[in-house]
């Protein structure tokens, strides 16, 4: 296996925290079928600019997409459809939730608002408080997988 950097996933997603501090990682380890402890995968935290190992949180499936909320709250989807939010800093999680029927393909923030789309066709709409994500709203745009979402974050 080659090993570059500090992981040895085949990534998936990356994202950057708001201020630019730090970079987010994340994809599919690669190994062997009959190796499952090291089939977990991980999110790696690196500092920028330098690139730096600043931490990782260990992930129970692949990371498919990424994004951050604020400097210390990141969105996690993976390949099972679940949605998670992890505090950065911390390295630590907070809620989960089942947000798609098949791999979280896209994720977007703006302000408190969370968006998701998947293999399943969907486009969901999250509010994020307190480390939780509470559905907002949803949209069913077809059966097949979306890839990329993103806000207007124009305030008109």
């Amino acid at each position: 296996m080659t090993t570059f950097g500090p992981h040895i996933e085949r990534l998936e997603a990356v994202a950057s925290t708001p201020a630019g501090g730090h970079v987010l990682i994340g994809g599919r380890r690669e190994v062997d079928a009959d190796d499952a402890a090291r089939a977990l995968s991980s999110v790696h935290i690196l500092v920028v600019p330098e690139l730096k190992a600043a931490g990782a949180l260990a992930m129970p499936h692949p990371t498919t997409a990424l994004a951050c909320a604020t400097d210390d709250v990141a969105l996690i989807g993976n390949e099972r459809g679940e949605l998670h939010v992890a505090q950065i800093g911390a390295q630590t999680f907070g809620a989960a939730v089942a947000a798609h029927g098949g791999a979280v393909r896209g994720i977007a923030t703006f302000g408190n608002k969370v968006a998701s789309v998947g293999d399943d066709g969907a486009l969901k709409v999250w509010t994020l408080e307190g480390g939780t994500l509470a559905p907002a709203g949803e949209l069913s745009l077809g059966a097949r997988p979306l890839l990329c979402v993103a806000f207007d974050a124009r305030e008109e």
